[in-house]
């Protein structure tokens, strides 16, 4: 998979971006990221709401619900530009209960590729956690770092969550990662450097104690700081709301 590329994007229209995209308008969005990296959307375009389509809410819940045995699900995100659709696959590979590993994924992008989706057509990828609707730093790497990767979508134990690489994430680097710029190295950064460590599936404090809802928000926030991120999160059914940068 290729790195995100830093080529120079088309100017931004004259036009006030809207304060809404209906499902339409978001399906449009996708589809223009399956034509090329040209098409990420500046950070400052982005709308505080997004309205889902039948089809999103009904792949948030059912990824929702596979999870109740406690273990991970993961699905790519594609475009299909023939048939003008967005495809959200209805096989989701199981994983456990903090990860999906990269070799189940591949192994879906590989199934993906045997129903002639190619790998350019792969915009991004949607997963569920068994506790919680935060983006961990693991989820947050693909974004910033390969260039198919556009939009992440999260299914939480009580909300759903989008996050969106945009046209300033291709300008930011990782010359503050001292190691080999794996994802396991970006979250050791993120953790480590904010009093957090890894301790089996969980993430705790140094002193031990349990990391909480707060300060796994805290390190979603400043990932999407510095890599340029949008996050957006809602009820399930319900639209999902601007929360970085906040409204």
């Amino acid at each position: 998979m290729k790195e995100r590329d830093h080529k120079k994007h088309p100017e931004d229209k004259k036009v006030s971006p809207p304060k809404i995209w209906k499902h339409e308008y978001f399906k449009e969005y996708l589809l223009a990221l399956g034509r090329g990296p040209c098409y990420f959307e500046a950070i400052k375009n982005f709308p505080e709401e997004i309205e889902l389509s039948d089809v999103w809410h009904k792949t948030f819940n059912q990824l929702r619900r596979e999870t109740s045995d406690g273990l991970e699900r993961y699905l790519f995100i594609a475009t299909d530009q023939q048939s003008h659709s967005i495809l959200l696959p209805r096989n989701p590979v199981i994983g456990s209960e903090d990860k999906i590993s990269p070799e189940d994924k591949f192994k879906h992008f590989l199934w993906g590729m045997e129903k002639n989706i190619d790998e350019g057509d792969m915009i991004g990828g949607m997963h569920s956690h068994p506790w919680g609707s935060v983006f961990s730093a693991g989820d947050l790497y693909d974004l910033v770092y390969y260039r198919h990767s556009a939009v992440e979508g999260l299914a939480g134990k009580n909300a759903n969550a989008i996050a969106f690489g945009t046209r300033e994430t291709g300008n930011t680097d990782f010359r503050y990662l001292l190691m080999d710029k794996s994802q396991k190295d970006f979250m050791n950064y993120w953790y480590s450097s904010n009093g957090y460590k890894r301790h089996g599936a969980y993430l705790r404090k140094i002193d031990g104690s349990p990391a909480g809802f707060n300060d796994i928000l805290k390190i979603e926030s400043l990932i999407a700081q510095r890599h340029n991120l949008v996050i957006y999160r809602g009820e399930p059914n319900q639209p999902v709301k601007r929360v970085y940068p906040p409204v």
